[in-house]
Parts: C-alpha cells; structure tokens; sequence
C-alpha cells in the first residue's frame, strides 16, 4: 500500500463524518509529478479496498457518488489534474466517500 496504514484509518474513520477530499491524500513534499502519481496510486487502492467511492459534493451539503470503476476514476482524475490551469483548485474538486463496508470498518476502528 502506497499511504500508510494510519493514514487509511485516519481517512476511514474521518469519513464517518465527513466526505475525504483529494487534496488530503497528496504528499506534503516532492516533485509534483511523483506527488500526483503517488496520490492516484493511494487513490486507486482506496477504490479498490471497496471502503470508499469517488464522487461529488452536491448543492446541500451531500455527496453524489460515481459509478464508473475504480480504473477510469483514476485515468479521468490523471488526465483532469494534468490538465487543470489551477491544479489547487481541481484538488478541491474531487472527493471521497465512505461505501457501506468502509462505513463498518471505520465503526470497528473507533
């Protein structure tokens, strides 16, 4: 696994109350290009573990989730955030939710 294994508790059991954006899981520090490609590899793993969906905020507060599989999310989020004239902002446009089985599995860490 690419992100720490506290780090994927954290993100599950923050999901329990809030939705996990995709500029929480970026590194801290490093060439951009290996702390994007390092981010969509934690991004892909998080979708593959089936505890979180990509998806939307929505108007009200909520969350509107995807439906696409795991690989295209990633491709579409590689593609996107290559090409984004403000790739800070495009980090605040994408974000995560808690699927029913990482809803339990945040339950069990707490």
């Amino acid at each position: 696994m690419n992100s720490s294994e506290s780090d994927l508790k954290a993100w599950l059991v923050e999901g329990l109350t809030d939705y996990i954006g995709l500029w929480q899981l970026k590194p801290a520090s490093g060439p951009a290009h290996a702390m994007r490609e390092q981010t969509l590899a934690t991004v892909r793993e998080m979708l593959l573990s089936g505890w979180f969906q990509p998806g939307a905020l929505t108007g009200d507060g909520g969350f509107q989730p995807s439906t696409e599989s795991a690989e295209w999310t990633v491709a579409r989020i590689r593609r996107d955030w290559a090409a984004a004239s403000n790739p800070g902002a495009y980090e605040m446009s994408i974000w995560f939710a808690l699927t029913p089985a990482g809803e339990s599995r945040a339950r069990a860490l707490k």
